[in-house]
């Protein structure tokens, strides 16, 4: 019993290997992504601001640690996105198999700057951008920080929606509430919340031109995290 084990242990390697020499990545394929409970992984450094990316944050493969997006150049995607995710406004370019041919969804390719329609295009069902000209007009305002988010959030969807009043010039990330996708109630508590935490006289909502910008700083908006 204990010799046929180790064969079929041995025969798994093998098509491991096979697929990888193949350019199939087999193990990965039939073994789906598997993570423990975000409240069960040790983050570190546990908030975003703390860490020193050259663009903005995203989420790591289990969509519970903060990482720094790749940025334009930058390698990104490959299975569940391991080689990193590209930071906003850029898209993940797959690159081409030996063919010519695209390779598939999770292959892996080159963080491109993404074109004018695709940064202009929001789905329907999304409220307005949360640009600081829609921001300063509508300061109270849902809207939609998808190509902005600070740091994306799973379970805000597409649209990361947010409060125009959690947008700002970006400074270090509060701690404020988590809100379910569209709990329109709970994300605008989660604006005031940063806006009482962060906002001052001197920075966008409150009394600025958006279109002055914090010395260094990057016009991003934070999206309620998860509960």
């Amino acid at each position: 019993m204990k010799s046929t084990s180790l064969l079929a242990v041995a025969f798994s390697v093998f098509l491991c290997l096979a697929g990888c020499v193949q350019g199939q990545d087999w193990s990965l394929d039939k073994y789906p992504l598997q993570c423990p409970p975000c409240e069960r992984i040790h983050c570190s450094p546990r908030k975003a601001s703390k860490l020193k990316c050259k663009g903005g944050t995203t989420l790591g493969i289990c969509n519970c640690c903060s990482v720094c997006a790749k940025v334009e150049g930058e390698k990104c995607g490959g299975k569940w996105d391991y080689l990193g995710k590209c930071d906003a406004g850029l898209t993940c370019e797959r690159e081409p198999d030996s063919r010519g041919v695209l390779s598939r969804p999770d292959s892996k390719g080159i963080c491109r700057r993404s074109n004018e329609q695709q940064e202009e295009g929001l789905p329907k069902y999304c409220r307005p951008k949360c640009t600081p000209e829609f921001c300063k007009s509508n300061p109270k305002s849902i809207c939609s920080a998808y190509d902005m988010a600070h740091t994306k959030q799973a379970c805000q969807g597409e649209c990361q929606h947010t409060s125009c009043s959690a947008c700002r010039y970006i400074d270090p990330e509060p701690e404020c509430q988590k809100c379910d996708t569209n709990d329109f109630r709970c994300i605008r508590r989660f604006g005031k919340c940063v806006r009482r935490m962060e906002c001052s006289r001197n920075k966008h909502p409150c009394k600025m031109d958006p279109k002055h910008e914090v010395s260094g700083g990057k016009w991003m908006c934070m999206v309620p995290g998860c509960p």
